[in-house]
């Protein structure tokens, strides 16, 4: 008789923690769902971020060109001007 409610006690405990085992398996996978979709959003702002700043680049190449280097401004920094009389 002792054996049969060690049995019973020893299923009832095994139902208990397998219950128990699928519900924190279902909590962890609904965690993980939650991480991922906010992972997920984080993602596509920084992709929209990223098209806004190419097409900020984009913009900014395909303006006109601005033809003084260091060069051109030390060139026509250094040439005399002509002194006028008061």
């Amino acid at each position: 008789m002792t054996w049969f409610i060690v049995a019973v006690a020893a299923g009832i405990l095994m139902v208990l923690l397998v219950r128990t085992m699928k519900q924190y398996e279902k909590e962890s996978a609904a965690a993980a769902l939650e991480q991922v979709t906010q992972l997920a959003e984080v993602t596509m702002s920084l992709e929209k971020r990223i098209e806004n700043l190419e097409a900020i680049v984009t913009a900014v190449d395909a303006g006109p060109v601005d033809s003084d280097t260091e060069s051109d401004v030390a060139a026509r920094d250094s040439t005399p001007r002509p002194r006028t009389r008061s």
